[in-house]
């Protein structure tokens, strides 16, 4: 039996409910420069950096613009809602403390830009209980590619084989896939693929996958809910 000893964490709709604050920055922004996003799926683009969805909507635009200038906008819009609209989902600080506690490592591998994972963090209040965090900025190619995954595990210094990856898409799930870290999906948003993966019902199943003690009351909380 694998006996696991780390973490690394998606952040955006895994530790944080920030998933449709990024959707409605990006389709506001983009809707000023002619495209309609409102008539695609809403998880077309989900766990995708926006390297890759630019390159989708580039050709529907109908002003001009580059890849820059359209980042920055939404950058610029998520840091100025991200306190007042985005909620760290309930029980995902807890069980990071516990996880803390017990001395075993963590991260944050995101596929946002730094300064977008330095405001969740804020926002989850969580500096202090990981040793590190990855954004997009840090690898030289985001999720789905193993890259971001890769640069975790060496950071930690643990296999692959060894850590546990929890991620809320496929895209996301393919990249720590790639890496062969162990997948925990939360069930939020869970997208089918081709990638196997346990289904996480409770913040409390990742702490007894690590064999830490649970917190009694982790076992009750839902990952998909939001704190009264």
């Amino acid at each position: 039996m694998t006996r696991y000893r780390a973490v690394l964490w998606d952040v955006d709709g895994t530790l944080i409910d920030s998933e449709p604050l990024h959707l409605a920055c990006i389709r506001g922004v983009t809707a000023a420069l002619g495209f309609d996003m409102t008539t695609e799926p809403e998880d077309r683009y989900l766990g995708l950096d926006h390297a890759a969805v630019f390159a989708a909507i580039a050709p529907r635009l109908t002003r001009p613009t580059t890849f820059e200038a359209w980042k920055q906008d939404i950058v610029a819009t998520y840091i100025a809602r991200v306190d007042a609209e985005a909620v760290p989902f309930v029980g995902a600080r807890e069980t990071m403390a516990a996880i803390a506690a017990a001395g075993i490592p963590q991260g944050c591998v995101s596929n946002s830009e730094r300064v977008v994972v330095d405001a969740n963090i804020a926002a989850l209040g969580i500096a202090p209980l990981i040793g590190f965090s990855l954004s997009r900025d840090d690898v030289p190619a985001g999720k789905p590619d193993p890259a971001p995954y890769r640069l975790g595990c060496e950071r930690l210094g643990i296999v692959p084989q060894e850590v546990i990856a929890v991620e809320d898409s496929a895209t996301g799930a393919a990249s720590a896939a790639g890496a062969g870290l162990r997948i925990v999906r939360v069930p939020s948003v869970l997208q089918p693929g081709p990638v196997s993966h346990s289904r996480l019902e409770g913040f409390g199943d990742v702490l007894r996958l690590l064999g830490v003690d649970a917190v009694r009351s982790l076992d009750r909380l839902d990952v998909a809910t939001r704190p009264e």
